[in-house]
């Protein structure tokens, strides 16, 4: 079980430019079983609308220090299993325009930076994320959204060979997701997330040379609205996740409650 505390805070700008709207997030993550897994995340963004039809959204995000799990280091010969964490630093770029009544395109961009602890430098990664989406509003309260997303990822474990230790990557991201308004208080939202991972290793002795994993989701969310300030969500998620390294096929499913409450 894991308890997720979020606060967010919204304020808005008008001005003879547009309204631009600031916005700042943090997020936890408390486990209930293995809290050496706890962890945080932080937002600050910025949304200007130029037009009814155009706005720009622009996000940083971070996560300090993240424990991934225990993994075999390469660095000192020795291949020990060792705590291994993280911290990401996340730029990201959206621009949306409204094209018709019932279409809009949104062109996303992001770049970062993955920095690991001390035994694990050589994963350190650059990465560069672009692709567009579609939006359909089929009524008032129905619309589709049809997303791709293409990411580099280049590690240093790349230029130390020594290591056998290189997890750069090519990521292809593509969804489907539908919302629509099932009764006046009661929303609904399915998407169909699809991951690829190419490992792009070149060193023969690297266990992900010639690596590559595909990861099905399948995310069902329920919005009731209780009040005009209070909503209370259900989410159910199912993935499945196939790695042709060592032939394993994972399975996962998730289900949350939780209550969202406006000040």
């Amino acid at each position: 079980m894991v308890f997720e505390p979020t606060v967010r805070v919204m304020k808005y700008f008008p001005s003879s430019y547009g309204q631009t709207s600031l916005i700042f997030s943090a997020r936890g993550f408390v486990y209930a079983v293995n809290p050496e897994f706890n962890q945080a995340n932080i937002q600050v963004g910025a949304v200007h609308a130029f037009t009814p039809k155009t706005n720009v959204h622009l996000r940083y995000f971070t996560v300090p220090n993240q424990l991934l799990g225990r993994s075999e280091e390469h660095r000192s010969g020795a291949h020990q299993l060792q705590d291994e964490r993280v911290t990401s630093h996340l730029g990201m770029i959206r621009l949306d325009h409204r094209l018709s009544e019932h279409f809009e395109v949104q062109l996303f961009g992001r770049a970062g930076i993955c920095r690991y602890n001390e035994s694990f430098q050589q994963r350190d990664t650059l990465l560069w994320t672009v692709g567009p989406h579609l939006v359909w509003y089929l009524t008032h309260h129905t619309r589709m959204v049809f997303g791709y997303h293409y990411e580099r990822g280049l590690a240093e474990g790349r230029q130390q060979l020594e290591f056998e230790d290189d997890i750069s990557y090519v990521h292809h991201f593509a969804a489907v997701s539908f919302e629509t308004r099932l009764m006046e208080h009661l929303n609904l939202e399915l998407d169909f997330p699809y991951e690829r991972n190419n490992f792009t290793s070149g060193i023969p002795e690297d266990e992900r040379f010639g690596g590559h994993e595909n990861i099905f989701q399948r995310n069902g969310r329920l919005f009731y609205q209780l009040t005009d300030r209070t909503t209370l969500p259900l989410t159910i998620q199912r993935a499945n996740r196939r790695l042709n390294i060592n032939q394993t096929h994972d399975h996962n499913t998730n289900v949350s409650a939780g209550i969202i409450y406006r000040f």
